[in-house]
């Protein structure tokens, strides 16, 4: 499946709240070699699992996200709420300070 196909279907069924879909698609894709540095799937992926409440998976995908693009707000928000909901407050600080530090 082309990466910009799997980002619109992705982002369509999320809209349309279909997440066996998404969670079946994302077990295709999240391993894929063609992904691995690409911001915006790895992104997707982080969002969807956090729409799930997979704080688990979110951070990880969170987490390669801010590495990938360390200037994200929205990469850094996550991977700070996904450390918080983790009860991981010490990491969430530093994560807020990291990325403020930047600003």
């Amino acid at each position: 499946m082309e990466l910009a196909n799997t980002k619109e279907l992705i982002v369509s069924l999320m809209k349309e709240k279909k997440y066996n879909e998404v969670k079946s698609i994302i077990d295709v894709v999240k391993n894929s070699r063609e992904i691995e540095n690409n911001f915006e799937i790895i992104n997707l992926l982080a969002n969807v699992y956090y729409t799930l409440e997979d704080y688990n998976s979110a951070i990880i995908y969170f987490q390669k996200s801010v590495i990938l693009n360390s200037s994200s707000e929205f990469a850094s928000r996550g991977y700070y709420i996904c450390l918080v909901e983790l009860n991981r407050n010490n990491e969430a600080i530093e994560e807020l300070a990291r990325y403020l530090a930047q600003q």
